[in-house]
């Protein structure tokens, strides 16, 4: 199966996934829900040299094709760095990231399926040749969605922010004051189209205990979102990052949506 970031206890794992969403309405197509948690299958990569993000599309339609003709379709999701933390002293060592997104159970069905499945195998070796990758299971739940933004933009740009819960909170804190934020958010979004929590699962005890994941249309929301943090705004976030949660700073990712179920 073609292919962040992820151990985390079952107790905060039920807690995330029991926050209120503010959204315009709830189907995200493919299945997701903004309203309820969802299954993230992530693929770290690396192009292998010689190697382009051209030859990487051309497996992909195949996968597609694929997962149709199989009855496993999930949503396809590609990111590349954008404003990294990266520099020269310290490169990015990936060069996207592909996420397989969908319930959770479907998603785990796509895994089956490809694992038992003739046809995935010549692929499979294809797809080797073109790109080494790390695989790993998260969980995914909206706390703000707009649906509507969300559903016609395959173009976009995620604000990731990885975190880990301060000594001496609790889940629960967490949680209230996030459902305080997403209030706040769905009242003055300031050009956010969507805000969620990604929750690691398997295969990443190296990383934090979760990530903010901002979602907006284009760089100048983005900008925009900043300059309102420069004007004060920055004031929030020192405050959720001095009594909430420890927080490694945030980045920016490109995201293209390249498949989605019909």
């Amino acid at each position: 199966m073609k292919k962040i970031i992820i151990t985390f206890s079952l107790f905060v794992f039920l807690v995330f996934n029991s926050l209120p969403v503010y959204a315009d309405g709830h189907s995200l197509g493919g299945g997701i829900s903004s309203s309820a948690p969802f299954g993230i299958n992530a693929q770290v990569c690396k192009l292998n040299e010689g190697k382009t993000m051209e030859d990487y599309h051309s497996l992909n339609d195949k996968f597609y094709k694929w997962t149709k003709k199989n009855d496993v379709e999930v949503t396809v999701i590609n990111q590349i760095p954008f404003y990294s933390h990266g520099d020269f002293n310290n490169p990015d060592n990936y060069d996207f990231v592909e996420f397989l997104v969908g319930p959770h159970e479907r998603v785990g069905r796509t895994w089956d399926t490809w694992l038992k499945s003739k046809d995935a195998k010549k692929l499979q070796e294809e797809w080797a040749d073109v790109a080494t990758c790390y695989v790993k299971a998260a969980s995914g739940n909206f706390l703000y969605a707009n649906e509507e933004a969300l559903n016609n933009s395959d173009l976009r740009y995620v604000e990731w922010n990885w975190c880990n819960i301060r000594e001496g909170r609790k889940a629960e804190d967490l949680m209230k004051e996030h459902s305080r934020i997403a209030n706040d958010m769905e009242k003055n979004p300031n050009g956010i189209i969507g805000w969620l929590t990604f929750l690691p699962q398997l295969g990443g005890a190296s990383y934090p205990t979760f990530a903010h994941l901002v979602i907006y249309p284009d760089v100048e929301s983005v900008l925009k979102n900043k300059k309102i943090e420069a004007e004060g705004g920055w004031k929030d976030r020192r405050d959720y990052e001095t009594e909430f949660a420890q927080c490694n700073g945030p980045l920016l990712m490109q995201e293209e949506i390249l498949y989605r179920p019909k």
